[in-house]
């Protein structure tokens, strides 16, 4: 009995890691064509390294591997939680690095909504929009720190 809950279990965990490597590639093809919208911009290279770094960050390593979805799949709730997710986990150490990673995901998804249409544009703009909530809530989370090495 314990070995087909096993062999499920890797069944699922295959399954698992197929979603995932597909929505990698996916990723990979996005970030290749934001890169070419951005070059178009004329914007310099250090700004689009710093927006593709950024946008790499949400959709390869939150959005594929903690929520295993696209990013033309997601809606106001999921965006605002991984602006809350790098909070919690100090992915940043400045509330600067934070509103610029809320800027280029709202980049990017101006860019992607011109190319698919997203169904959830008006609540990702309006997640994207709340840039000063977000940098209080970091804000908070360093005034907590700073308590706690006194």
């Amino acid at each position: 009995m314990r070995e087909i809950h096993i062999t499920g279990e890797r069944r699922d965990e295959g399954r698992t890691m197929e979603k995932y490597e597909k929505i990698q590639k996916e990723n990979i093809a996005l970030l290749h064509q934001f890169e070419e919208y951005l070059l178009r911009k004329n914007l310099s290279k250090k700004t689009i390294k710093k927006h593709l770094n950024n946008v790499e960050l949400y959709i390869n390593d939150y959005l594929a591997i903690d929520e295993e979805e696209s990013p033309q799949d997601i809606d106001r709730y999921t965006l605002e939680t991984f602006f809350r997710w790098c909070i919690d986990k100090w992915i940043f150490n400045t509330v600067s690095e934070l509103l610029s990673t809320i800027f280029s995901v709202y980049l990017f998804y101006e860019w992607l909504n011109e190319n698919k249409h997203i169904a959830h544009i008006d609540e990702i703009r309006e997640a994207c929009a709340k840039k000063d909530y977000f940098a209080k809530k970091f804000q908070s989370h360093e005034k907590l720190l700073e308590r706690n090495d006194s």
